[in-house]
């Protein structure tokens, strides 16, 4: 529940801020970011990979051998990270400090640096699923979010595309799914035409990857039971193949990207494009080229974890959009429904997380009393986690 409260504050500085010509609240909504941030910085997430990655924590033993062996531990930069902080730290809850400082740490630079609205953005952290899902369970893939979004707003402006493609190779030490992100460097003229001719250049998206959903529905799970087969599960490789084998179309999880495609296309044609940088181009081509990506692999839900690195962005395009807004009624209208939109994705994930760990773990937590437990509480994370 407290999730949800900050982020009803956070919702509030950010419309507040919006209206706020004179910058009155700056400085109290720089106090209030580092406030919320500080608190999250040091909290035990406890989410439904939780016990995962713990056993993970202790039992890597050596790191090149385990990532080539153990299907679990086949990241091989992340094994490294659990082995090293191991052998200096020795206890699980510093690993979930340091991946907090990492994955909070990206993001805040990025926040800082290129958002006029940091309220809000940090509300799309808090709410959009970052934070719940990944800073707080998948902690492989929410690293490979904070590098890529380091990456992206560090290198991209400045067309630094190898620098770009160097650091997401080294986001796929963490997780496979970073392979895709390497893309993005040729979105650039696609982007270039996307500002030219818009229509034109979503029907020719959009129609290629309808075409692809026919291709991978069919192809891919005949693909993954061919190499399975072949090859058997002794290669750690094959842990990705695993993926294409059992299809689960979501149509929930197609319609909400629908939400999101009209969404973000409607912001950009209410935001005054002078007040648009060059840049938005390739970050509206980013986020579109994500739900691009859904519908080509929309028969695998597991999938859609694919398109949510690229769209982390939205910490800093959505503000951006709504900022752009000409008049201040409709501003503050736009990001009220964005608000309540994420706010609902908040309380989805929320439930879904209560309801897995209830499940899986031996203890039992409610929406109401959703605990908050600091790294430095090391009684109640060893009570909860008890090694084997």
């Amino acid at each position: 529940m407290y999730v949800i409260l900050i982020c009803g504050v956070l919702a509030a500085m950010a419309a507040v801020r919006l209206q706020d010509k004179a910058n009155r609240f700056e400085k109290a909504e720089k106090a209030l970011y580092v406030v919320v941030a500080l608190f999250f910085l040091v909290r035990f997430s406890i989410g439904q990979d939780t016990g995962t990655y713990h056993w993970l924590f202790y039992d890597v033993k050596n790191p090149l051998a385990d990532s080539l062996t153990s299907h679990m531990m086949r990241n091989f930069l992340y094994t490294l990270c659990n082995y090293e902080i191991k052998t200096l730290f020795h206890e699980f809850r510093w690993f979930v400090l340091c991946s907090n400082l990492l994955i909070l740490g990206a993001f805040t630079w990025v926040i800082f640096r290129h958002s006029r609205h940091l309220a809000m953005s940090l509300f799309l952290f808090c709410a959009g699923g970052i934070l719940e899902v990944y800073y707080g369970s998948g902690l492989r893939a929410g690293a490979v979010m904070a590098i890529f979004i380091f990456a992206f707003y560090q290198f991209l402006p400045k067309k630094q595309y190898l620098l770009y493609e160097l650091f997401c190779l080294i986001a796929f030490g963490f997780h496979e799914t970073a392979l895709l992100l390497l893309v993005v460097p040729f979105l650039v003229p696609v982007a270039k035409h996307f500002k030219k001719k818009p229509v034109k250049t979503l029907l020719i998206m959009f129609g290629i990857s309808a075409v692809l959903c026919l291709i991978t529905t069919r192809g891919f799970e005949e693909l993954g039971y061919y190499l399975i087969d072949k090859y058997g599960w002794d290669a750690t490789w094959t842990h990705v193949v695993a993926y294409l084998r059992y299809q689960e179309f979501s149509i929930l999880g197609l319609g909400m990207e629908g939400v999101f495609l009209i969404g973000i296309l409607l912001l950009y044609r209410m935001a005054d494009r002078e007040k648009l940088d060059e840049f938005t181009s390739l970050e509206m081509m980013t986020f579109l080229f994500s739900i691009a990506i859904y519908i080509s692999l929309a028969g695998y839900s597991l999938m859609s974890r694919v398109s949510d690195m690229f769209q982390v962005i939205m910490v800093i395009l959505i503000p951006k959009l709504i900022g752009a807004i000409p008049q201040a009624s409709k501003r503050l209208i736009a990001f009220s429904a964005a608000a309540l939109l994420n706010l609902f994705l908040l309380y989805s994930d929320l439930n879904a997380k209560i309801a897995s760990i209830n499940h899986t773990e031996k203890f039992q937590i409610s929406m109401r009393e959703f605990p908050y437990i600091t790294v430095f509480d090391k009684n109640t994370i060893d009570t909860l986690y008890e090694r084997q």
